[in-house]
């Protein structure tokens, strides 16, 4: 073969390790074997869990085992998955999330004769989830998972908790600012004349509570407002004319339904 197949068939081979190696948790990661459980509200899950968590112990030696084995190379394979996106919790299925991630990017717009930069109107799009929630996800949920992934690591690797920080700051905004600059150029693309320019681009982090799988949705403020709220986005951009031009700081708070939307990412232009 070629030097150049060679060398990509070197890659395929590093990444394909990376994505193994990945899937194993590190040891540092592992947490403690907790005692054994009882579940109240399930009468199967009571009978279950005690022998499921009894044999929680011998897996947990195993998985130490491993785990100390694998960390010797991940150092030289952790890089390349979160450069292309794709790097995630380990135990993202054994330990879901509790809220439902949404990210909406807000655009002000001004006039570019006179060199203005009041904004005279405002577009603001939900880039997070790509698919809809009111409706059944078919074949096209895997693209959207491609378009998703990017945003949700980032939000999931990157994002500050509330940190005020300005290193943890800078850190999430960087890992934004990508596919912020994506969803800008199709926004000025689609939606500016050729008079106007945008001077303020705006990324709020949105989290709402994901009811536990006994309780119905009404029980905790979910279902029809919230879907009520999200359709506002999914017609499209959002556009609306900016009134006040006070703008809003760093972790700003809106609240929408059972939504709770925060300021996490700001550029000037």
């Amino acid at each position: 073969m070629s030097l150049s197949r060679w060398a990509l068939s070197a890659f395929i081979v590093w990444y394909l390790v990376s994505l193994v190696v990945a899937a194993v948790p590190g040891a540092a990661t592992l947490e403690a074997v907790r005692p054994v459980r009882h579940a109240p509200y399930d009468r199967v899950s009571g009978y279950l869990a005690p022998w499921f968590d009894s044999a929680a112990g011998v897996v947990a030696h195993m998985a130490r085992r491993i785990s100390a084995s694998v960390d010797v190379v991940r150092p030289a394979t952790g890089e390349v998955l979160t450069q292309a996106g794709m790097a995630q919790r380990w135990d993202m299925f054994a330990n879901p999330l509790r809220t439902a991630q949404y990210l909406r990017v807000k655009w002000y717009v001004a006039a570019t004769s006179g060199g203005s930069t009041r904004p005279r109107w405002s577009g603001t799009k939900l880039v997070l989830p790509t698919s809809r929630e009111d409706r059944v996800r078919g074949v096209t949920s895997f693209r959207d998972f491609s378009l998703d992934r990017p945003l949700a690591g980032a939000i999931d690797r990157d994002h500050p908790s509330g940190a005020a920080d300005p290193e943890s700051l800078r850190k999430f905004e960087r890992a934004l600012r990508p596919a912020i600059h994506y969803f800008t150029r199709q926004f000025e693309e689609t939606r500016l004349g050729p008079d106007e320019h945008v001077v303020r681009v705006e990324a709020w982090h949105g989290t709402a509570a994901i009811p536990p799988p006994y309780a119905s949705t009404e029980d905790h403020g979910t279902g029809v407002p919230r879907l009520q709220a999200l359709r506002n986005y999914y017609d499209g951009v959002l556009e609306e004319p900016v009134i006040d031009t006070t703008y809003p700081p760093y972790f700003a708070v809106q609240n929408e339904s059972d939504i709770r939307w925060t300021l996490e990412y700001i550029e000037s232009r």
